[in-house]
């Protein structure tokens, strides 16, 4: 209990000078861009009631980029959760499905079956560029099972698995799995165009358990 109290005010301690570092008068964060906001949010360094508008912000940044990545090496792998976690999946679906230049299903229309690097791939004389198998980039795509599909883990080593897809962005249907130590987890949606209804199938693997959460919670 005391090392619990300890670490409770050390937390809080740390918490503050963040903010007296980062944050100005008008509530804008460090450099003003997505990185900026993605860590506050995603490190609960900012108090509750600053959260909307932090989040309003980054949204804002997002929309003034046309919908592309601004999320540098660490901050690219928590922007699509971070999103979702907030309300705000639909704009994690326009970050993915975003198709210009500049942007992952760009790299996927020009060839791609893994997650480059760099956005181009290849320089001018068709020469590779960077690796075409990056995992800082490719963290993104966790959101691809957690999101879309909505398969994480509740306890370490999928023993306890929660299922929550995030219906939308146009999609009319998806289907995702894992192999965890217990065997493999599936998840799967179909929106049925005669009712508008979602169809769901999931595949919990013996010795797991799991939390089913639907559209209205």
């Amino acid at each position: 209990t005391q090392d619990a109290e300890h670490y409770r005010q050390l937390s809080e301690r740390v918490r503050e000078a963040w903010h007296a570092a980062f944050v100005y008068s008008d509530n804008r964060i460090g450099d003003d861009k997505q990185d900026d906001y993605v860590r506050a949010l995603a490190f609960n360094l900012i108090p509750e009631s600053s959260r909307h508008g932090t989040m309003a912000r980054l949204v804002e940044i997002i929309e003034d980029s046309d919908y592309h990545f601004g999320t540098t090496l660490l901050n690219t792998a928590m922007l699509l959760g971070v999103l979702s976690e907030h309300g705000r999946a639909d704009v994690a679906y326009k970050l993915v499905l975003n198709n210009q230049p500049r942007t992952f299903l760009n790299q996927i229309e020009a060839g791609a079956t893994t997650i480059w690097e760099t956005w181009t791939g290849y320089d001018e004389t068709g020469k590779a560029k960077g690796s075409h198998n990056h995992v800082a980039s490719g963290a993104c795509t966790r959101w691809l099972q957690e999101g879309i599909v909505g398969i994480s883990p509740l306890e370490p080593g999928y023993r306890k698995i929660r299922v929550r897809p995030l219906v939308g962005g146009g999609l009319e249907h998806a289907a995702g799995s894992i192999d965890t130590p217990f065997g493999t987890c599936k998840s799967s949606w179909r929106v049925l165009a005669a009712t508008g209804m979602i169809q769901l199938g999931v595949t919990i693997p013996a010795g797991a358990s799991g939390e089913i959460h639907l559209g209205n919670g």
